[in-house]
């Protein structure tokens, strides 16, 4: 869903990580995925897009 996102070009996320991910363990997942394709969505101009998105949630400092 994060991936049909950035790539609609769609200005808002529907996807809330707290209730998609409710559990430590699955926000920590989520990071680690988000992580990996960081260097593809550089190379496509969308990772100032998902850190954006990513900076508006609550995410817990110590899952980054």
């Amino acid at each position: 869903m994060i991936v049909k996102w950035v790539q609609s070009g769609s200005r808002r996320c529907n996807v809330e990580v707290a209730e998609w991910f409710p559990t430590r363990a699955e926000k920590q997942l989520l990071l680690s995925i988000l992580h990996l394709g960081k260097p593809k969505l550089f190379e496509l101009a969308k990772l100032q897009q998902v850190d954006a998105w990513l900076s508006s949630q609550e995410v817990d400092q110590e899952c980054k």
